[in-house]
């Protein structure tokens, strides 16, 4: 759900694991140069692997599963794809592949 300013107000805390661990998956993926263009993961795939990760709270264990906004996971795609996530104390040449 959106806020006011723009915002996307997550249903729970679970969800927001569940989008952290999504983001950390998709950035190892885009940035990997071990990992073959015609192999990684597409804006589409990103989108349909996050399908039914809501819940509308409507019961103890979360409610009935819904998707995110698919507005809201394109951007998050895009923006992770664009720009790899580092470790802060990784030199800024140094992508995550080659200093592991």
């Amino acid at each position: 759900q959106a806020s006011a300013d723009g915002r996307m107000r997550l249903a729970s805390p679970d969800l927001a694991e569940v989008l952290a661990y999504s983001v950390i998956m998709l950035n190892t993926d885009a940035h990997n140069p071990n990992i073959a263009q015609e192999r990684k993961m597409s804006r589409e795939g990103f989108v349909r692997n996050n399908r039914g990760t809501d819940a509308d709270g409507s019961d103890k264990y979360g409610g009935r599963p819904r998707d995110l906004p698919r507005a809201f996971l394109e951007h998050v795609y895009d923006a992770v794809a664009s720009s790899e996530i580092r470790n802060i104390e990784q030199a800024p040449s140094t992508t995550a592949a080659e200093a592991a």
